[in-house]
């Protein structure tokens, strides 16, 4: 899908409110009050530090009810940016109960932002999954609100077309306010990987319920908990393509906008084939039949693109052990989705088409890269490498 803006706008860098309070010092200063109110104001506050940050926040109306009491809830954390006792979140959170706007704080220019002034908050909203439209068009509806904080001691990974880092989220997802860690991906400043990165987002919000452990079934994925994208003080989003791209196959020029930002699961890191028995790497290959079987098709199920976590999944996280490993695809820039989450009617040729070429290269790459048989002396033909 290509977004189009015909004017290039700085992003919307907005004072933050003087109410808001910040002490240095103190080490367990309130972070949020009443999370959702403050979604009703236009104003942000840039604190004298950007290590202790104090917003208030409360719950909106639409969301209050008798049974509902978080509305006035205090979260008290120590450090915004510190992932310290930070709990990660693992649950599958319903799209109703996400974020539709974030605040980030961004200490290292991760975002691509202009100017570069890491104590002021850039706004975004969410793209996907989409925010209904009876949401948007409401007068003077609040958007749900939350706060992020990327920090570049917390980048743990540096691809080719994405930066990975774990940030603290603060939120009221579905009930009181709280503060855990998501892993949030970044996409570098090129047309192509801003691309994939939208792409992987629109791809996570079409796929079958149960892909995503959303019918009680272990789930073949991380669970996902949007896409944002930036926007300047209209609401106008900072995101577009070159008109010369080419689709996309082959531009590797620079943009001038933010990046979007993912935020989902975070399910570990990497396999490593060579530490690992047939048995493992058989299990591996099972995810990709799981995910043909669903009608999904990966794209480049590239060794790298595994990801390996202590479990299993289906006990507490407490309980969860490295020597009972289990296993997710992640990076979905590429996946093609034969019967999307709430489409209508069979898919049409084309569709058919791109997802058969898909599945067939995700055969291809796995069979030579996991190779889930027995020691041969003849294995598969290699498959060239494909661009992160």
């Amino acid at each position: 899908m290509a977004l189009v803006t015909t004017r290039r706008t700085r992003p919307n860098l907005r004072p933050l409110d003087p109410k808001m309070s910040v002490d240095i010092a103190a080490a367990n200063a309130t972070f949020f009050q009443a999370l959702f109110k403050h979604a009703q104001t236009t104003k942000l506050i840039a604190p004298a530090h950007p290590t202790t940050i104090s917003p208030p926040v409360t719950t909106p109306p639409s969301e209050t009810s008798h049974k509902d009491k978080c509305a006035g809830t205090k979260l008290h954390i120590e450090r915004p940016f510190s992932l310290t006792d930070l709990t990660p979140l693992t649950e599958t959170v319903p799209s109703r109960h996400l974020p539709e706007e974030l605040s980030v704080f961004d200490r290292g220019d991760a975002t691509g932002r202009h100017p570069r002034r890491p104590d002021t908050a850039l706004r975004y909203v969410r793209a996907y999954p989409r925010i209904p439209k009876a949401r948007v068009e409401t007068p003077g509806a609040p958007l749900r609100r939350g706060y992020l904080f990327l920090d570049p001691a917390n980048q743990f990974a540096d691809a080719r077309r994405a930066a990975v880092y774990r940030a603290p989220l603060a939120a009221s997802l579905g009930g009181a306010p709280r503060n855990v860690a998501v892993v949030a991906k970044l996409a570098k400043g090129d047309c192509r990987s801003q691309y994939l990165l939208r792409q992987e987002g629109k791809a996570y919000s079409m796929l079958p319920t149960h892909v995503q452990g959303e019918d009680d079934t272990l789930p073949l994925v991380p669970n996902f908990y949007g896409l944002y994208v930036a926007v300047d003080s209209k609401g106008r989003r900072l995101c577009g393509n070159h008109p010369n791209c080419d689709g996309y196959l082959h531009s590797d020029c620079a943009v001038d906008w933010p990046s979007p930002i993912l935020l989902m699961e975070d399910c570990g890191k990497p396999i490593e084939l060579e530490k690992m028995t047939l048995a493992a790497r058989q299990e591996c290959w099972s995810l990709i039949e799981q995910l043909h079987e669903a009608g999904v098709a990966h794209g480049s199920v590239h060794a790298r693109n595994i990801l390996m976590q202590p479990g299993p999944l289906n006990v507490p996280l407490d309980q969860r052990s490295p020597a009972t490993p289990s296993y997710r695809l992640s990076s979905l820039g590429r996946t093609e989705v034969l019967w999307p989450r709430h489409a209508r009617g069979e898919p049409t040729r084309l569709a058919r088409h791109s997802y058969e070429k898909t599945r067939e290269r995700d055969m291809q790459i796995g069979l030579w890269e996991l190779r889930p048989w027995e020691e041969e002396k003849d294995p598969p033909a290699a498959v060239e490498e494909s661009e992160r």
